[in-house]
């Protein structure tokens, strides 16, 4: 993320901000499962969260990397060891499939919004970019069909993500 932060410094003020979802206590809701809960695939998704639930701490976060993935595309290797154990209840906290979020919410959005995602990635995140898009005014997506969850545009095209940005910044 650094390296990604220096290539934009000088064009605008950066600010690192890490995942709030590691600060949310347990129960907290974290998804975006309501804005989606319309379509079969969303449907498919919970039915998987919910099998997914009954699983045991290693095997439940390394069978929810690879739901993070389009059909057929396997999740990369972790490139450390699985960290959930010490905070089970963030990703039980994520499997818990309540938002707190309304599409009437997210309509009253009133700047433009960006959805930056990997075509590689589950088939939910294209949905979830589809329904932002009906619900906020002025929303635009960037897809790199090359990446996905685990290999960001911010790690592995920076400078790609930079022009998408850069370009974003200056249309809105």
């Amino acid at each position: 993320m650094e390296a990604f932060a220096e290539r934009i410094r000088g064009d605008v003020d950066v600010t690192l901000l890490g995942l709030r979802v590691w600060g949310l206590a347990p129960g907290d809701g974290y998804d975006m499962g309501v804005e989606v809960a319309w379509d079969p695939a969303e449907a498919k998704w919970r039915s998987a969260i919910g099998s997914l639930r009954a699983a045991a701490g290693p095997e439940q976060a390394e069978t929810f990397r690879e739901m993070l993935m389009a059909p057929g595309e396997p999740a990369p290797p972790s490139p450390r060891p699985v960290a959930w154990d010490f905070r089970d209840d963030v990703l039980g906290t994520m499997l818990s499939g309540h938002t707190g979020f309304e599409s009437s919410h997210l309509a009253r959005i009133g700047v433009p919004v960006l959805l930056v995602r990997g075509g590689r990635s589950a088939v939910r995140f294209g949905l979830a970019g589809r329904r932002l898009g009906e619900v906020c005014p002025d929303f635009r997506e960037s897809v790199f069909p090359a990446l996905h969850h685990f290999a960001p545009p911010f790690r592995e095209d920076p400078e790609g993500l930079a022009d998408v940005l850069r370009s974003f910044w200056l249309a809105a």
